[in-house]
């Protein structure tokens, strides 16, 4: 399939912008640091102390070892040949 394309070359031509002055850009929200307040900052830390990277680990092997096991799946092979073919794949469970 083709991506499509317009049929004549668009033009435009951007205008240019201009920088804010300094006042402006201290006084706009865009250009503020974020202020993180002690609580927020505790539960971050107590959250990455405490159940977040175990969880992490323990899913994370388990979809290496999903991954493994699909990739030598007939499946998993049918789907690579339609894919290489530009075909849907037929999947069979196997």
């Amino acid at each position: 399939m083709a991506m499509w394309r317009p049929p004549q070359r668009i033009r435009h031509t951007p205008q240019p912008g201009r920088w804010p002055t300094a006042e402006q850009a201290q006084s706009a929200r865009l250009f503020s640091p974020t202020q993180i307040g002690p609580l927020a900052l505790q539960a971050c830390r107590e959250t990455l102390r405490n159940d977040l990277i175990p969880a992490f680990r323990a899913a994370t092997e388990r979809e290496a070892f999903q991954q493994a096991w699909l990739r030598e799946t007939d499946d998993f092979k049918e789907g690579v040949r339609a894919s290489d073919e530009r075909r849907p794949a037929r999947f069979t469970g196997r």
